[in-house]
């Protein structure tokens, strides 16, 4: 067994003492982030912080800008809230131009891996992690909605979401309940170039 592939027989052996017989469940190759590179893959990752004043509610968006010819999925978002009667919810619009009205883009996003200078395309992917306080959201309704009624800044760690974002899209984590207060996200994701025939489909 294994013998085309030397490395899966010393991992099998490394981990059960077989050399022979893969127990059921185990998984010996799975999509490993290092794999990203090499498939022209971005890693990327971003912080924004936004504090509202009376009257609004902090909104931290991630957009994919028209025109990008880029596909991004979100794997993982953190967020903490600095008041206990609020919600945090998620939503998606899919009528992005540009950045949104209102919303700035936060300088802290990059990537996360070492890469070729020959592959990357830039430092911040196309992708943009963007951040207002506002008055009114707009007319998507959410999706996920979290209650923040247990403790103060308490981190609420979403590792799975597995949100798409094509060309012209955008994802909106906000409060809904407007006043004083602070959302501090932190999203990542991995974003690639588009082929013909996805975007077609978008």
């Amino acid at each position: 067994m294994f013998s085309g592939a030397p490395r899966y027989k010393q991992l099998v052996q490394f981990l059960t003492g077989d050399e022979e017989i893969v127990p059921p469940g185990l998984e010996l190759e799975t999509d490993r982030p290092e794999w990203k590179y090499l498939s022209r893959t971005g890693l990327m990752s971003g912080v924004a912080v936004q504090t509202s004043a009376a009257g609004t509610f902090p909104s931290i968006a991630l957009v994919n800008l028209a025109g990008s010819n880029t596909i991004g999925v979100i794997t993982r978002i953190k967020w903490t809230l600095s008041t206990l009667t609020d919600f945090v919810h998620y939503r998606l619009s899919r009528a992005v131009i540009g950045i949104p009205g209102g919303y700035v883009q936060s300088g802290n996003q990059g990537v996360t891996e070492s890469r070729d200078k020959r592959v990357a395309s830039s430092s911040t992917g196309s992708l943009k992690i963007c951040q207002a306080a506002i008055a009114a959201t707009i007319a998507e309704a959410p999706f996920e909605s979290y209650s923040n009624a247990l403790a103060l800044n308490q981190l609420v760690d979403d590792r799975d979401p597995q949100i798409i974002l094509g060309p012209g899209s955008a994802f909106f984590i906000e409060t809904i309940v407007p006043g004083v207060r602070t959302l501090q996200v932190t999203i990542k994701w991995y974003e690639r170039g588009a082929r013909a025939e996805e975007l077609a489909l978008l």
